[in-house]
């Protein structure tokens, strides 16, 4: 009598346990710079659901902005040591570029955001 209880708590235990999903870790802020002409960095990683938030900084001489179209993102352009913030919630997973829209700067200056599923 006392194993079937304990195999049914193990049994029970399992179950419960499989049917957890993990929870988004909090917030993640993700700090970039643009310089000229590339961001300082490549590639963000997030999970679905989670919060994002991105400290964009010009650091370069020229003017740069920050563009992640699917999340209807853009910043204005910025001069030179200016800086903008936003946060956005990664709904959707898959691997999306972010870039600079200022003319001639896409080809060199651009990213990518890896949102993780479930």
């Amino acid at each position: 009598m006392k194993y079937k209880r304990i195999l049914y708590l193990l049994c029970l235990s399992l179950l419960l346990i499989s049917g957890c999903q993990a929870l988004p870790d909090a917030t993640q802020t993700v700090e970039i710079a643009g310089e000229d002409i590339f961001f300082d960095v490549i590639d963000i990683e997030a999970v679905v659901g989670q919060d994002i938030t991105i400290v964009y900084t010009n650091k370069g001489q020229l003017q740069h902005n920050f563009v992640l179209e699917v999340f209807d993102i853009e910043t204005n352009v910025l001069a030179p040591g200016a800086q903008d913030t936003f946060t956005f919630n990664a709904t959707t997973p898959g691997e999306f570029v972010y870039y600079c829209s200022v003319p001639g700067h896409e080809t060199l200056m651009h990213g990518k955001l890896i949102i993780n599923g479930n």
